[in-house]
C-alpha cells in the first residue's frame, strides 16, 4: 500500500513539475475571479500565474507583446484588436457599461440621457463608441486619463466598465462617484490566448466547456462574487 502511495505521489509531483506554464493577465477589478480561472485550467494540466493590470490598455499591450500568454475577461471586439490573439468561444462573463459621475444630481438610465450631459470616453474603445454612437464626446487617451479628467470636472459623465470602477477610482484619486443604473450596455466577455499560443486553444476551450456544462463555472463565479 505504501508503495502505491509513493508511486502516486511521484507521478503527481512529476505532473506538477512538467505542467504547462501560462501567465494570464486581467485588470485588477477582475482579480477576485482568478481562483475560478486557475482551478479550471489547473484541472486541464496548466500551472497558471495571474498578473494584474491597472488598466485595460496595459493588459491589451501586454497580450499584444507576449508579456502574458492569455487574458480574461475581454469582449470580442477588444480581442479582435490584438494581433495574433485567439478567442476561446465560451461566454464566461458579461461586462456592464455604465455611466459614472461625481455629481449626485446626474441621472442616466438609458443612452439617450447621455445627451443631457458632457461625456468622456476612451479614444478607440469599441464599447464606449457603441454606447455614445452619434454623440459629441470628450476623448481621453486611456482609462486612467479618463478617470482623472472626470475627477477634474472636464466633463460630467464617463462611460466605464462597472467592474473596473473601484480599482480605477483608487488609482486615479477619484474619491466620490456615483454609478448610474441600470447598465447602458451589457456585452459578453471571453478568455483569450495571445500570439503564439494558438496550440493551446483546444485544451483550454475543452476545460472551460467542461466547467460550464457541469455547472462548476457558475458556482465558482457565484462564490467569487460574494
Amino acid at each position: 500500500m505504501k508503495r502505491v502511495v509513493c508511486v502516486v505521489l511521484v507521478v503527481m509531483t512529476a505532473f506538477a513539475v512538467y505542467a504547462e506554464q501560462l501567465t494570464v493577465g486581467t485588470i485588477r477589478g477582475m482579480m477576485r475571479y482568478s481562483p475560478a480561472v486557475v482551478k479550471v485550467l489547473g484541472e486541464a494540466g496548466y500551472n497558471i500565474t495571474i498578473r494584474p493590470f491597472d488598466t485595460q490598455e496595459e493588459l491589451i499591450k501586454a497580450a499584444a507583446t507576449g508579456s502574458v500568454d492569455g487574458a480574461f475577461f475581454l469582449a470580442q471586439p477588444v480581442i479582435a484588436q490584438i494581433k495574433g490573439s485567439v478567442m476561446i468561444p465560451a461566454r464566461l462573463m458579461n461586462s456592464d457599461f455604465c455611466a459614472i459621475s461625481t455629481d449626485s444630481s446626474v441621472t442616466v438610465s438609458n443612452p439617450g440621457d447621455l445627451r443631457k450631459y458632457t461625456v468622456g470616453v476612451v479614444k478607440g474603445h469599441p464599447g464606449h463608441a457603441a454606447v455614445t454612437r452619434g454623440m459629441k464626446v470628450f476623448e481621453t487617451q486611456d482609462d486612467m486619463d479618463q478617470f482623472k479628467q472626470l475627477a477634474e470636472g472636464k466633463y460630467q459623465v464617463a462611460i466605464v466598465v462597472q467592474e473596473m470602477v473601484p480599482s480605477m477610482a483608487r488609482a486615479s484619486g477619484l474619491k466620490t462617484y456615483y454609478i448610474q443604473q441600470p447598465p447602458l450596455m451589457r456585452t459578453p466577455t471571453f478568455f483569450m490566448l495571445g500570439s503564439g499560443k494558438a496550440s493551446h486553444r483546444k485544451p483550454v476551450e475543452d476545460a472551460f466547456k467542461k466547467a460550464m456544462d457541469s455547472g462548476a463555472w457558475e458556482r465558482e463565479i457565484a462564490a467569487a462574487g460574494q
